[in-house]
C-alpha cells in the first residue's frame, strides 16, 4: 500500500504531496521543502484532511515548547528519562532535536513499541493519548491531529529566523545548556 506524506516549500505556502519512501524527505528537500509531516497517511489528503479515519505510519513524536529554553530543556531531559527507564524505551530508537527557537522535538521509532510498523487507524489521536500520559511541562499536544497537522521543519534547513532545527544524541540532551541550545541552532 503506497503511503504519502506532505511538505511545504514556504513558511505558510501549500501543502505538496510525496510519495513515503526511504528517500522522500532527501526527494522533498531537492524541491526546497522546509517542514515535512511526521507521519505518512494512507491516501492523498483532499477537502477531508482533518478527519479521521486514515491510516498512518511513523515515529511517536513529542514537541516540548517553554518560554524560557531552559525549561524546555529539563523537560524534554525529564521525557527521555521517563521513556528509558519507566518505559525500557531503547535509546538507540529515540531521536531528538533543538526545535530552532524555544524547544525540542522527541522522536521514538515506531518499532520501540510495536512489534513491527504498520499503519494504524487515527494513530496521531493514539499518540495524544500516549503523549498525556508521559505529559511533562511544555508539552504540546497540538501537533497530535489527523490530516497534514502534524508537522516539523526539516532539520538542518534554515528557518524563515535565521536558526535551523538541529539533531541531538541523547548524551547531547544530558548535558545541554541554553547557551549551547542558542550556538547550536545558530549555525
Amino acid at each position: 500500500m503506497a503511503m504519502y506524506r506532505y511538505f511545504q516549500t514556504e513558511e505558510d505556502g501549500p501543502w505538496q504531496p510525496i510519495t513515503d519512501s526511504p528517500t522522500a524527505l532527501e526527494d522533498a528537500k531537492r524541491q526546497g521543502a522546509k517542514k515535512m509531516t511526521i507521519l505518512a497517511v494512507d491516501s492523498p489528503l483532499g477537502a477531508d484532511d482533518a478527519k479521521r479515519g486514515h491510516k498512518y505510519v511513523g515515529p511517536l513524536y513529542f514537541d516540548v515548547d517553554c518560554a524560557d529554553v531552559a525549561d524546555a530543556i529539563k523537560s524534554a531531559q525529564q521525557l527521555v528519562s521517563i521513556l528509558t527507564s519507566r518505559y525500557d524505551c531503547p535509546e538507540a530508537a529515540i531521536h531528538i532535536y533543538c526545535s530552532g527557537k524555544k524547544g525540542l522535538h522527541v522522536l521514538v521509532d515506531q518499532r520501540a513499541f510495536m512489534s513491527r510498523v504498520v499503519a494504524i487507524k487515527d494513530l496521531p489521536l493514539i499518540y495524544k493519548l500516549m503523549a498525556s500520559e508521559l505529559y511533562v511541562p511544555g508539552l504540546d499536544l497540538a501537533p497530535y491531529a489527523c490530516g497534514r497537522n502534524n508537522t516539523f521543519r526539516i532539520a538542518n534547513v534554515k528557518r524563515y529566523d535565521g536558526n535551523y532545527r538541529v539533531p541531538l544524541r541523547l548524551t547531547e540532551l544530558m548535558s545541554l545548556t541554553a547557551e549551547a541550545y542558542r550556538e547550536l541552532v545558530a549555525r
